[in-house]
């Protein structure tokens, strides 16, 4: 019985605790001392860790930056030649861009002539030319009488005395049709084309499109082949900025030598390289910029002329913030990617 008094007295004693602790909130703050002091340690090295990677970085940036002032004509040629790399497809793009703009002009231009047949009435070829115009697909059509077809050919070919012997005219009447912008395809043109073919009063249709066709054609090819050029000059980049990054560590031997004697890690000696060939992708795709903008500035003049001798309302575009964004950023790209070949090579062999 004493035993199980004790026992209860025990078990009571909880509740009345817990009921202190409620009463009392001091009690419970006494006991967070130790939590919050291992929570304060656990802020404190996670700062300090984050502080000293920063400085580790910061470290490293101001080394490569150093390096690259010490040599300054080498760094000079080797941003110039990457500008090189770069801007070569950079430019190219450019004037594809601008081919792809001339020939979408172009082709809203192409029109479809109707012949229609002999000795078909003025009156009912025109009423045929404002049905014609009512289609979604077309957005006008221009009607040619015999006379005027006559009067054309007689100027452009300069022949009248020939002409003037003629018993009748032999030009039929001619209906120009020219399709929306947004029927301006080429599948889209020659499916119009087979509508218009097939109508009772037109003897013969034509569309004027085989040139752009060519010219599309022409476009196309140049962008394969500007892509292929710019797959050999991105590994042109990375082979640059790596045969650069190898005789750099090469020369700081040395140094390397010493920073993993005392303990330096394979990230510690590879982030200054990292960085040189960052700054040396993103120096040379800024400079390539440069190249390729000043170009475009140089032959606007030029093609202005141009243009205004076809009458012509063609603007030329150049590379657009976009553009230059994505190829700095590819330039900055390839030089890590290229350092961190060289650097990655050179360090396993340092580590055998």
């Amino acid at each position: 019985m004493i035993g199980t008094q004790r026992k209860s007295k025990r078990r009571g004693a909880t509740p009345i605790t817990e009921q202190q602790t409620r009463r009392n909130p001091q009690a419970s703050r006494a006991a967070s001392p130790a939590r919050s002091k291992k929570e304060r340690n656990t802020l404190s090295t996670n700062s300090n860790s984050l502080n000293q990677l920063i400085r580790y970085h910061r470290l490293a940036l101001s080394s490569c930056i150093k390096r690259l002032i010490s040599t300054p004509m080498a760094s000079f040629l080797t941003l110039l030649v990457l500008a090189i790399a770069l801007a070569l497809p950079a430019g190219m793009q450019v004037v594809l861009n601008n081919a792809k703009h001339l020939t979408g002009e172009l082709g809203d231009s192409a029109q479809i002539s109707l012949f229609l047949k002999m000795h078909t009435p003025e009156a009912h070829a025109k009423r045929v030319a404002k049905t014609l115009a009512e289609r979604p697909d077309i957005k006008n059509v221009d009607y040619i009488s015999p006379d005027q077809a006559l009067a054309e050919f007689e100027h452009l070919s300069g022949i009248r005395l020939g002409l003037a012997t003629l018993d009748e005219n032999p030009l039929p009447a001619v209906l120009v049709v020219y399709p929306e912008a947004s029927a301006s395809s080429v599948e889209m043109m020659q499916a119009l084309l087979s509508q218009l073919e097939s109508r009772p009063e037109v003897d013969m249709a034509q569309l004027d499109l085989e040139w752009v066709q060519r010219l599309y054609a022409l476009v196309d090819l140049a962008g394969q082949a500007a892509a292929v050029l710019s797959l050999f000059l991105v590994v042109a980049v990375i082979l640059i900025v790596g045969n650069t990054i190898r005789l750099m560590s090469q020369n700081h031997l040395e140094e390397i030598r010493v920073s993993k004697l005392v303990g330096a890690t394979d990230a510690f000696v590879r982030r200054p390289f990292l960085y040189t060939g960052a700054l040396l992708g993103l120096g040379g795709a800024l400079l390539a910029c440069g190249f390729v903008l000043g170009t475009s500035l140089w032959l606007q003049t030029p093609l202005e002329r141009l243009t205004l001798l076809y009458q012509s309302d063609f603007s030329a575009v150049t590379l657009s913030a976009a553009d230059i964004f994505i190829l700095c950023f590819t330039g900055l790209i390839l030089g890590v990617i290229g350092a961190r070949l060289a650097v990655g090579k050179f360090i396993r062999q340092f580590s055998l």
